[in-house]
């Protein structure tokens, strides 16, 4: 005898049944049945030590149920069921396992169900929180750029390891408070003093040179006043 789910009838009671010539205990199955409009199912229901769900659709023809249960010896029966009209069912199996959680090959037909498509988890875009600042960057502000001359400072105590501390100067500009440099210029001239050194000619003394229209001037006068003091005798 070939394994097989078929319907077995008793008086007026009808059994979903799995039927073989080996000991087989069936643990857990999943079973359609597809029917006529002419037919329709009143009652379907998982006998015990089975526990499971059933899903009637008389209207679209077709009726699922679903059994398991935890002992490893079980009925042959699998569930009750009640019907009226013709009764000519399809029986389609789409899980059955034994007690050892194996598939069980029987003669009807198979259902294979679809693999579930594999779940692709959508990462959104990273949105920082306004004001957030990485941590690669921490403490630099994107507004501020060094100024040149900044230098580092280091602090060395004699018998104490030198410290280095790093200070960067930075600008901080604003579009509408940004002032162009102003440069003065401050002209000086060179002065030259003469100071007569005391006590005698100093060598590194500046002279200041004298013209010779000067000279010439100054015995111009020199004589047109000695010519007028000789008049007056």
């Amino acid at each position: 005898m070939a394994d097989s789910i078929v319907i077995e009838t008793e008086g007026s009671n009808h059994y979903l049944a799995f039927q073989s010539d080996r000991p087989v205990s069936i643990s857990g199955y999943n079973v359609q049945l597809n029917f006529s409009s002419d037919t329709e199912i009143q009652a379907l229901e998982p006998l015990e030590p089975y526990m499971g769900a059933v899903n009637i659709q008389n209207q679209k023809g077709y009726a699922k149920i679903v059994g398991f249960t935890a002992e490893t010896t079980t009925p042959k029966r699998l569930a009750t069921l009640s019907y009226s009209g013709a009764g000519a069912f399809e029986i389609l199996v789409i899980d059955l396992c034994d007690s050892d959680l194996k598939p069980v090959a029987v003669t009807n037909p198979q259902i294979d169900l679809p693999a579930p498509p594999a779940a692709t988890p959508t990462v959104p875009p990273y949105q920082p929180a306004p004001g957030y600042v990485s941590p690669g960057v921490l403490g630099v502000d994107p507004g501020q750029r060094s100024v040149p001359g900044a230098s580092a400072v280091a602090q060395v105590t004699p018998g104490v390891t030198a410290t280095i501390t790093s200070t960067t100067a930075t600008l901080q500009e604003t579009p509408s408070s940004v002032e162009e440099p102003v440069e003065t210029v401050h002209a000086s001239a060179p002065i030259v003093s003469t100071t007569p050194a005391e006590g005698g000619t100093d060598a590194g003394a500046q002279k200041t040179p004298i013209s010779t229209p000067a000279i010439l001037g100054g015995l111009t006068i020199s004589l047109i006043l000695w010519g007028s003091g000789r008049k007056s005798f």
